[in-house]
């Protein structure tokens, strides 16, 4: 008959042999063989170490770890007192065993655990169990960030840091401390604190980086992905050249990863590729603010991290291209290696894939390639469509995005070259993107309401367009050169000269749609500054027929009686411009500016041009 001690002798051997399933056994046959409470919570907790070093169901160990919990809080409050903190240490596994699927109760576990420790310290003062303290400080923190409750986390990942810095090991302490600092760095990350994120990510960089020079296998791949998250946040806090260079230095560790194990870091190296790609075509401004730890060796820094207050417009655009050439660089690289990792595990990258392609279509579109960009989305769409055929609601809105990108490319292209065969490609587009949003009526997303709101904005737009509106619009972008010409002059007769061809343009498109409105208007301004002009040159007779041929567009026009005004004074009635003075002077333009100030105006300017004197004693 096996007795207790041998069934005890017999699980050690096992264990020794690393054969935990049968040691298992004999421990269970133990546990039946005692009725001493002590000796089944020990068996309890080997058996539930040996499930969870046998990688077996946590369930199992979970089971044990329970029962022996149920035994302790069975004994009498005394011997619960001497056996405490071999209760805590039972929490705290019971709690990173529950924290994937139930963190709430894992909470729970944790915080119990906490207070039997801490308990446990002040009434053994000269007894260290500070590391058994940062330790379940550090395992509460993550159940409270896997449960969400951030304050909780951010409260708990502190106090660990502050426990383990008073341990003299700081090989145990330090991979803690940095791991702290690093989840820290993505809780405020996520509730959009970047300049604490930042500190912490600083802080854990600092670590792993020291970390990796001992153990590089393990805390390399740390390294680049506290690199990628200090991008983020450089990013956010419009420092461009410093998210670039965390952005190549993460490249540099995913390099000598991919050597070591290819499968799993080359998509990360494709990713951050794929990113550094964004924050040059997005990039708009750079600020000179460097790295406060002495970062700025790395790459990253020197030809394009210029600030903005550079004068020279020339050197403007060509920084401008040169970013867009690196945007360009970066995707081509991601491309290239997501089209390799697709060719072996489509179902994974080709998502990526298109959304490179997508991003390099956007590209070539700021740089007025259209073809190139055209082409770009196409490869995209191809993806992109495929996918959405097989998960529609998943992928449907990625197809529509590239969709509007196309549509909005097309409007453009229209308005620059009033070709009205981009209206029915568009309107094709648009039929489709319509199509594909209809199995989200019931979604009320922010990003499936801003496509619903642009799918009306476009299609009213192209439904709206014929060959009258693209003559009209088309009129207006030649008015806008000559008001760049009008704007480099100071001379009055030569702004007159100038404005005289807006008028004809405009008169001779009215003679054939006499009854477009926009057209009316534009109209109506363009004798407004003809008269004004005409007034400016001292030249009243061509400023009375703008006028009179203005009031038969609009007899009511604020300003065509603003000039009107003027004209009388120039003409010596001062009677004539009395009345009408005194109709308009108290009436307000879109500015709110009463008229009596616009005229006043308008009579300085006159003076200096040497029109009239004395102006001060005009009105």
């Amino acid at each position: 008959m096996t007795t207790f001690e041998d069934a005890i002798t017999t699980a050690n051997v096992l264990i020794g042999n690393q054969n935990y399933k049968e040691a298992i056994n004999s421990f269970k046959e133990a546990v039946i063989k005692t009725e001493i409470p002590e000796q089944k919570i020990d068996i309890y907790n080997a058996i539930g170490r040996l499930y969870l070093t046998s990688n077996d169901t946590n369930n199992d160990a979970l089971e044990s770890f329970k029962k022996s919990i149920s035994i302790h809080n069975s004994l009498p409050n005394e011997k619960q007192k001497l056996l405490q903190i071999n209760k805590a240490t039972i929490l705290n596994n019971l709690g990173v065993l529950t924290v994937k699927n139930d963190p709430k109760t894992a909470m729970k576990f944790h915080k119990e655990a906490l207070e039997l420790f801490e308990n446990y310290a002040n009434e053994n003062k000269t007894i260290n169990i500070e590391a058994h303290i940062a330790n379940t400080h550090y395992s509460y923190a993550d159940a409270a960030y896997g449960k969400g409750d951030y304050f909780m986390a951010k409260k708990q990942f502190k106090e660990a840091i502050n426990s383990y810095e008073k341990l003299d090991n700081n090989e145990i302490s330090e991979p803690f401390i940095a791991n702290a600092h690093y989840n820290l760095g993505n809780i405020y990350l996520d509730e959009d604190n970047v300049h604490d994120a930042r500190n912490n990510y600083l802080k854990a960089l600092k670590k792993f980086r020291e970390l990796t020079k001992t153990y590089p296998e393990a805390y390399r791949s740390l390294v680049a992905a506290t690199f990628n998250n200090l991008a983020v946040t450089a990013k956010t806090m419009y420092k461009y050249s410093d998210a670039i260079t965390y952005y190549e230095n993460a490249l540099t560790e995913y390099e000598i990863l991919i050597n070591e194990d290819k499968e799993t870091f080359t998509p990360y190296y494709a990713a951050t590729l794929n990113s550094i790609g964004i924050i040059y075509s997005e990039q708009h401004e750079v600020k000179n603010e460097y790295d406060s730890l002495g970062l700025t060796g790395f790459s990253g820094f020197g030809t394009l991290s210029t600030d903005n207050s550079i004068g020279n417009i020339e050197d403007k655009k060509n920084i401008d291209k040169l970013r867009k050439e690196k945007a360009l660089e970066y995707y081509l690289k991601a491309i290239n290696v997501y089209g390799e990792l697709t060719l072996n595990e489509p179902e994974l990258y080709s998502h990526y894939l298109a959304t490179t392609n997508h991003n390099i279509g956007v590209l070539y579109d700021t740089m007025n390639e259209y073809k190139k960009a055209e082409e770009s989305f196409e490869k995209a769409l191809i993806i992109r469509r495929e996918l959405a055929n097989q998960h529609p609601k998943e992928f449907n809105l990625d197809v529509c995005v590239t969709l509007f990108n196309i549509v909005t490319m097309y409007q453009n292209l229209l308005e620059q070259t009033v070709n009205i065969d981009f209206k029915e490609a568009s309107l094709k587009i648009l039929d489709e993107i319509e199509k594909r949003m209809s199995i989200y009526t019931d979604d009320k997303q922010a990003i499936i309401e801003s496509m619903r709101s642009d799918l009306i904005y476009f299609k009213d737009y192209f439904n709206t367009i014929n060959n009258e509106y693209l003559d009209v619009f088309d009129a207006i972008v030649k008015e806008n050169a000559v008001i760049e010409k009008i704007n480099e002059t100071s001379i009055p007769v030569e702004k007159l000269n100038m404005q005289k061809h807006v008028i004809n343009l405009y008169y001779m498109l009215a003679q054939k749609y006499p009854n477009n409105p926009r057209l009316k208007e534009v109209l109506l301004n363009a004798y407004i500054k003809y008269s004004w002009f005409a007034l400016r040159s001292n030249n009243t007779g061509i400023a009375e027929k703008a006028i009179i041929t203005g009031y038969k567009i609009d007899k009511e026009s604020l300003y065509l009686k603003s000039n009107e005004a003027v004209l009388q004074l120039l003409k010596n009635d001062k009677e004539k411009f009395n009345l009408i003075y005194n109709e308009i002077k108290d009436k307000e333009n879109e500015d709110k500016i009463s008229f009596k100030e616009v005229i006043q105006t308008d009579l300085k300017v006159l003076e200096r041009d040497g029109v009239l004197k004395n102006i001060a004693e005009l009105i």
